[in-house]
């Protein structure tokens, strides 16, 4: 499967799993499975196949600032 842009081999059944195995289980985050978005709730029962591809989205301290 490919995780944000890279072939990624894990063993992880379910969204839920992978997200375990990549230390994202407790992050604050949006994820998607080929472009399907997929809520926090509803990641234990997303099944995965080594043909999807998941997209993270992830909060980033700091806010707004002057740039």
């Amino acid at each position: 499967m490919w995780v944000n842009g890279e072939r990624l081999t894990t063993d992880a059944s379910s969204l839920d799993d992978l997200c375990r195995a990549v230390g994202f289980s407790d992050a604050m985050s949006a994820t998607a499975v080929t472009g399907a978005f997929v809520a926090a709730p509803a990641r234990a029962r997303t099944p995965l196949t080594e043909a999807d591809v998941i997209e993270w989205v992830a909060t980033r301290p700091g806010g707004w600032g002057p740039w």
